[in-house]
């Protein structure tokens, strides 16, 4: 089955994000020396991990904050409720300051969360902060303790 109109113009959108990060594979091969092709092609991975990580980071983030929301805020329709000003006022002046692991913090002692859970979201949270503040990740401290690779 064919792509409809709108996905083909959202992988347009998608080819040219790609184009002008430089992160068109091919193009490494026609445009790089072949002792510079190594280094970009590293710096591609470590671009797409991190757009992974951070994405992931986010994603768990938002549900730490939809559980302290629903604790704090109890409501038959979770939407509606985002139109309160009382909720908007939390969300802008409490969880958009809180770090992940201090959120995850709250959620524990609101609801009872899986010791492996946690341990996966404050690995995920020190590999975030690795990629986030510095080009070589595997050299911070934070990083090694994850003992990812």
């Amino acid at each position: 089955m064919t792509l409809t109109r709108a996905q083909k113009r959202i992988v347009g959108d998608i080819e040219e994000i790609l184009r002008i990060g430089g992160y068109d594979r091919w193009a490494v091969e026609e445009t790089y020396e072949p002792d510079a092709r190594r280094s970009q092609l590293d710096r591609m991975k470590m671009d797409m991990i991190r757009m992974k990580v951070i994405g992931d980071y986010v994603f768990v983030d938002e549900l730490l904050s939809v559980v302290m929301i629903s604790y704090f805020f109890p409501a038959k329709d979770f939407l509606k409720r985002y139109r309160q000003k009382k909720v908007r006022t939390f969300v802008n002046f409490v969880l958009d300051d809180l770090y992940l692991v201090r959120k995850l913090a709250a959620v524990k002692e609101i609801r009872k969360v899986d010791p492996a859970i946690a341990s996966l979201v404050e690995k995920l949270n020190a590999i975030r902060n690795a990629l986030a503040h510095g080009f070589t990740p595997a050299l911070r401290r934070e990083f090694r303790k994850t003992k990812v690779t």
